[in-house]
């Protein structure tokens, strides 16, 4: 009797450990394979010297979404947070693949998803990057918040950055 129940007992462990550790795997193939640097090419002069017509004379921020990365499941909440904190800008959202965007002329230097453009008031060029520095979007530094306050002190400010290092995934245009 006592070896059936330890035997049961060890069933149920093994079972636990195995479907623990096919959770595991799988769940690194949909999210972390994704981990890595935003981009390993340097910004174009297209991208650095991009503008935008500026209809209302506020700021624009350009949500650059891909639906089928699975990294954009993270970011969509803190987007969201984003367009409630900033409501005094206009948000538009771009999804991978939507032939509405491609006469932008510097559409071609987004190289990542989730990411975002902010143009300021004029129509320059303020931040381009990931949302945050942390592992997924809306954990660690919010960068988009870190490039506005800099951009109040200095009208001229521009971040273009390609260098952290995230969940992302190419961006089809």
């Amino acid at each position: 009797m006592m070896h059936k129940q330890s035997l049961k007992i060890v069933v149920a462990w093994s079972i636990l450990i195995l479907w623990t550790s096919f959770t595991a795997y799988f769940s690194w193939l949909k999210f972390y394979k994704h981990q890595g640097l935003f981009s390993q090419q340097e910004p174009t002069h297209q991208l650095r010297q991009a503008r935008v017509n500026i209809e209302k004379l506020i700021p624009v921020f350009y949500h650059f979404i891909d639906e089928a990365c699975s990294c954009s499941k993270f970011s969509l909440p803190h987007i969201e947070t984003l367009m409630n904190r900033y409501t005094q800008v206009q948000h538009i959202k771009v999804e991978s693949g939507d032939t509405r965007w491609q006469s932008l002329p510097w559409l071609s230097d987004i190289v990542a998803s989730p990411s975002v453009a902010i143009f300021n008031s004029g129509g320059g060029l303020t931040y381009f990057g990931p949302y945050t520095d942390g592992a997924v979007c809306g954990e660690g530094l919010d960068l988009v918040d870190i490039a506005l306050d800099k951009s109040k002190n200095d009208p001229a400010f521009q971040w273009i950055n390609y260098v952290s290092f995230g969940c992302y995934c190419p961006w089809k245009t």
